[in-house]
């Protein structure tokens, strides 16, 4: 169907009513959007999610302005996968470390740990400025 939409005319009926329905649906879903704080709520976590990931993808990689300067795409991959075995194996010590944490201490059971004791562990354990080699 997608291959027979594409060979049509843009001013085919067809086409038209699809972009119609298109408007209708990003309409609705705005005003419901504006309507519904959880929605909105639900929204904004799933944005600081990223952005959270981002910024932890920057702090590991804070040598050359966090760009990746080779020649080959080959080389490119390579440095990317090593970024991401890096942010990998942080966040593996970081579960295991507070795992650790919560099995040996009961006060911890009885409260939920906030995002700050999260934070403390994940700067403590990265040595941003250090060389790695692979």
């Amino acid at each position: 169907m997608i291959k027979r939409l594409g060979s049509y005319e843009q001013q085919h009926p067809v086409i038209q009513a699809l972009k119609e329905l298109d408007k209708i649906l990003k309409t609705e879903y705005l005003l419901q959007y504006m309507d519904d704080v959880s929605l909105r709520q639900i929204i904004q976590k799933q944005l600081n999610k990223g952005e959270n990931v981002n910024k932890f993808a920057r702090a590991i990689s804070w040598g050359n302005s966090g760009e990746i300067k080779f020649a080959s795409k080959a080389e490119q991959l390579l440095v990317d996968v090593c970024r991401r075995l890096i942010q990998n194996t942080i966040i593996a010590w970081n579960y295991l470390y507070m795992s650790n944490e919560s099995s040996q201490s009961k006060s911890y059971r009885k409260k939920e740990p906030n995002q700050s004791y999260r934070r403390k562990f994940t700067s403590e354990v990265a040595t941003y400025q250090s060389s790695w080699y692979f």
